[in-house]
């Protein structure tokens, strides 16, 4: 059975509040080639808000770009390192022009956020806009969270197999596939996670459902930019944003104009 706690999160993330306050905030342009732009409209839970570890903090906003000229995503993230954060990834990409979307970001532990950013990215993987909102929530113990912190340890990424291999030369904003082999011993599943250690540009194939038991799921990244890919890292996480098994693979992947 797949996880409850996951199931939720996911689909609240796809949810707008009805109750909300608005949040005043000007446009943020993007630089160099991209206009887009964004204008937060409101948060739920109202900010200020004291809500349970995992509770999913969801940003309401207006977007508009007609450059690029084709796929976006945004997301929502809380990039301060003293707190584990997660995010709702984004499935779909947008598509130039106008709409109100939301995002979802949230912590997994007690905690305080003070800044919610939103992160967009082009069909690159190029950063083209970082939005921060000032925020004030309070996150307090979740005692059922914290049952579940356990849940998977022992569980392993068995091996990977890399489209073209761990020497490859790839061009830049390439998808480059990875079969991950798995063996997940989690009563609610994990999430298995795949990229590059890099400072580049890059993203990668995110789970929107926890894997159980012994497979084989495909997954993969895009690097958006001339870059020496030397390590990968393969991470397994449990439904409550704990990791529970970490590696790192050493690769040489040059990818090019």
């Amino acid at each position: 059975m797949k996880s409850h706690l996951f199931q939720k999160t996911a689909r609240l993330a796809l949810l707008l509040g009805m109750c909300s306050v608005p949040v005043l905030g000007a446009a943020a342009a993007a630089p160099g080639p991209s206009d887009l732009t964004i204008d937060v409209l409101w948060l739920m839970p109202p900010n200020g808000s004291t809500v349970l570890a995992t509770d999913p903090i969801n940003v309401t906003f207006r977007y508009r770009y007609s450059k690029p000229a084709g796929d976006v995503r945004i997301w929502a993230r809380i990039l301060d390192t003293k707190f584990t954060a997660g995010y709702v990834g984004v499935a779909e990409p947008l598509e130039p022009g106008t709409d109100i979307i939301t995002r979802t970001a949230y912590l997994t532990e007690a905690g305080t956020v003070k800044t919610i950013s939103l992160i967009a990215k082009d069909g690159n993987s190029t950063e083209i806009l970082r939005k921060d909102i000032p925020v004030n929530y309070t996150f307090v113990p979740n005692k059922a969270i914290d049952a579940l912190k356990g849940d998977g340890v022992g569980s392993k990424i068995v091996s990977i197999r890399i489209a073209g291999g761990k020497n490859a030369v790839h061009r830049k904003g390439v998808f480059v596939p990875v079969d991950v082999r798995y063996a997940i011993n989690a009563k609610h599943g994990l999430i298995a996670n795949v990229h590059p250690d890099t400072k580049c540009a890059m993203t990668h194939a995110g789970l929107f459902a926890p894997l159980f038991g012994n497979g084989i799921k495909q997954m993969g990244f895009t690097v958006g930019e001339k870059c020496v890919v030397t390590k990968i890292k393969l991470v397994l996480w449990n439904t409550v944003q704990q990791k529970v098994y970490d590696e790192t693979v050493e690769v040489n992947m040059t990818y090019t104009d």
